[in-house]
């Protein structure tokens, strides 16, 4: 049994991991390890827990996800005549936290509370960060977060429609605090949209259909009316501010490049430097996939690649110095070919069908259906950026990633055993 110190320390770590991840360098590091090691305290000093087939899956998906990575890399750094020892997979091998995370957030059985009050603190705290730095810029700068514009801007999206899925949560309570999750949601739009992350913002309407569905469905009437005044209010605020912003430069900017892409692509001298960067490395990668579709060309192959096709005067140069292209299904796909791109589905995939049946199967359970809404936003707003960044491929939406779908998952997991028989230990 867990002595209640250890318990009110991974608590506390929960509720301060979604603030310190987004606002913090190396937060994300450093909390997975505590969090992991504390794992291995609890599973060599309690009694060890058991798991469905269902749960079984979504943890070996992780495992999967990194074995594919090491054995193509191996494989790769063989036929390349390199050391086989020399392994490009340190990102792929914090997938791994995933399983002893997951293995300590059932043991504590998570309480839904601290899973929302994490998530809302951490996107209003986001949202108020990037009001104050674009503040002190004059709105003339990106707001970076601890790393980059685009990483912040990702999790601040992620976040703000995470904590959306705790409308229903607040208004059972006292319909009086929906304020909560309608201002967390403004404060995490808001700081996406300070970011200037394009990608985050595409995201906006499919999981703003997410959520719609989930109110319309499992919310009383005058709940519906209200959100959705309330949800124009604040779109009507950033149609406002959106004509004079840095985001609409950056959009138009995209628009331009993309044109001049098309019309100019086999013209080696037409581009700049970092002129349709994003789309001239999506165009090397499916060249890349047409010839190496079924191992891929190694993780650091994409490189490798382009900078032979710049350096033989084939294409413009600019896109040889990413490492990757952008795109985190194209990064699978080019580094380890179909298998790597299967994998990388299946820890998408997996707990997302794990929170549909929670969904479909407990109708009359409101609190659940909520985390498992937020859980599916998580995975759908890591889908929708993957496609204009190579998400995995950095420990900050890694550790994130984990984390919060552990956390997610081991709140509904009483709810989707229901029905399936329990494996052995």
């Amino acid at each position: 049994m867990l002595s209640n110190k250890l318990r009110l320390i991974i608590n506390v770590l929960i509720l301060l991991t979604p603030t310190l991840i987004n606002l913090l360098k190396h937060a994300g590091s450093i909390i997975v390890s505590l969090l992991v090691f504390l794992a291995i305290i609890v599973f060599f000093t309690t009694k060890q827990a058991t798991f469905s087939r269902r749960e079984k899956l979504i943890m070996s998906s992780f495992a999967g996800y990194f074995l594919v990575c090491l054995i193509m890399s191996v494989a790769h750094n063989f036929f390349d005549q390199e050391s086989i020892l020399q392994w490009e997979v340190d990102h792929e091998l914090r997938m791994l936290a995933f399983v002893p995370i997951y293995y300590l957030f059932t043991k504590i059985k998570l309480k839904e509370w601290i899973f929302w009050h994490a998530i809302l603190s951490a996107t209003i705290l986001s949202g108020i960060y990037a009001l104050y730095v674009a503040l002190g810029t004059h709105f003339s700068l990106r707001v970076i977060g601890p790393y980059n514009a685009c990483l912040y801007g990702y999790l601040s999206i992620t976040l703000a429609f995470m904590s959306l899925f705790s409308y229903s949560y607040f208004y059972e309570k006292d319909r009086k605090l929906v304020i909560l999750p309608l201002f967390a949601f403004a404060c995490g739009l808001l700081a996406a949209f300070l970011s200037g992350t394009r990608g985050s913002i595409l995201a906006v309407p499919f999981l703003l259909i997410l959520f719609l569905i989930q109110i319309y469905k499992y919310s009383k009437a005058l709940n519906l009316k209200q959100v959705i005044v309330s949800l124009c209010a604040i779109f009507i605020v950033f149609i406002f501010l959106f004509p004079n912003s840095f985001m609409l430069k950056r959009f138009n900017k995209a628009f331009d490049d993309a044109k001049y892409c098309i019309d100019n692509y086999d013209c080696v001298d037409c581009f700049k430097k970092n002129q349709a960067a994003r789309m001239r490395m999506w165009v090397e990668s499916l060249i890349i996939i047409k010839d190496h579709y079924l191992f891929g060309v190694g993780p650091k192959g994409w490189q490798e690649k382009v900078t032979g096709r710049v350096n033989k005067k084939e294409i413009a140069p600019g896109i040889e110095k990413f490492q990757s292209p952008h795109n985190m299904y194209l990064a699978m796909i080019t580094s380890y070919g179909i298998l790597g791109f299967i994998m990388l589905l299946l820890i998408f995939l997996l707990p997302l069908f794990t929170f549909a049946h929670a969904i479909k199967n407990n109708k009359d359970k409101p609190a659940i259906i909520n985390i498992a809404y937020s859980g599916l936003s998580l995975i759908f707003s890591f889908m929708l950026c993957s496609l204009t960044g190579t998400l995995f491929n950095r420990n900050i939406i890694i550790s994130f990633y984990s984390i919060m779908l552990a956390a997610a998952l081991s709140i509904v997991r009483p709810y989707i055993n229901t029905n399936s028989s329990m494996g052995s230990k």
